[in-house]
């Protein structure tokens, strides 16, 4: 009886233990900000949010989760006090390197997926030239609090940006668009990636944009090493996505695949 009872003690506290419930996924949290068209709670649609749905179709280990972060507390949330795991279509190069030390993340980067630019776009009208673009001098820009600008020699600072570059920074690209539209403002700076997804709406026709982008960057998904996954289980979650042709089907659907680093998938099955 003596053995049998202890036979039972240790069967309960197995059972009790978080390594016995081998079936319940690990949840991760991924840091999205207003970034369109890879996140924006003002869009019916967005890139991260759909992503997260094939992943978490694709398998069972891992449970993600979108939460939303402000764009200037993005490194505080993959820090091991934050709220979040990963960060999904993001760049090394902007500002990771200061806030990866600043707030001790064990930075991974997978391999780029996407590459992208941005560049300035102005109110279409007769008479505006290419070198209009390149002349912001006295001009009022829009653009977002917290993203790094080539022009602006990728400065942050909202005080310096708004008096020395006459910027204009919000939280949303669309109020940014309406804004110019209604001559509020000179110009604005957008992503490709953006105005690729902006094709078939009421605005694109409105839109002149520059020649050339101000800066161009490539799109990575960044993980913090010390928490729920690390950067190889997320770069080969990545890489089953696009060999089932999840991926390719992504990007498609948001008219991103001029974007497309990794080759699509081919099925050469006979």
């Amino acid at each position: 009886m003596a053995i049998l009872s202890r036979t039972l003690v240790l069967l309960i506290l197995m059972l009790g233990s978080p390594k016995a419930i081998a079936d319940e996924p690990i949840d991760v949290y991924v840091a999205a900000y207003e970034f369109p068209p890879f996140y924006s709670k003002e869009m019916p649609r967005n890139l991260v949010g759909e992503m997260i749905t094939s992943l978490n179709f694709m398998q069972s280990n891992y449970r993600f989760i979108l939460r939303e972060v402000p764009v200037t507390a993005r490194y505080q949330a993959l820090s091991l006090e934050g709220c979040c795991d990963v960060m999904f279509f993001e760049t090394p190069e902007w500002g990771w390197s200061q806030g990866a030390t600043r707030h001790n993340i064990d930075l991974g980067v997978t391999t780029p997926i996407m590459r992208g630019s941005e560049r300035f776009v102005m109110h279409k009208r007769e008479g505006i030239k290419d070198t209009d673009f390149s002349d912001y001098q006295n001009k009022r820009i829009g653009g977002m609090a917290g993203y790094h600008y080539g022009f602006t020699g990728k400065r942050t600072t909202t005080d310096l940006l708004e008096r020395e570059y006459g910027m204009y920074l919000s939280n949303s690209h669309m109020t940014n668009i309406r804004m110019l539209m209604n001559d509020r403002l000179d110009m604005i700076m957008l992503t490709d990636e953006f105005i690729a997804s902006l094709e078939n709406t009421e605005y694109y026709d409105k839109l002149a944009f520059a020649p050339e982008p101000d800066s161009s960057y490539t799109l990575s998904m960044l993980v913090n090493n010390d928490k729920a996954i690390d950067v190889h289980i997320m770069s080969d979650l990545l890489k089953q996505l696009n060999a089932e042709g999840e991926l390719d089907a992504l990007f498609r659907s948001f008219n991103l695949t001029s974007f497309q680093i990794q080759a699509p998938f081919q099925n050469t099955d006979s």
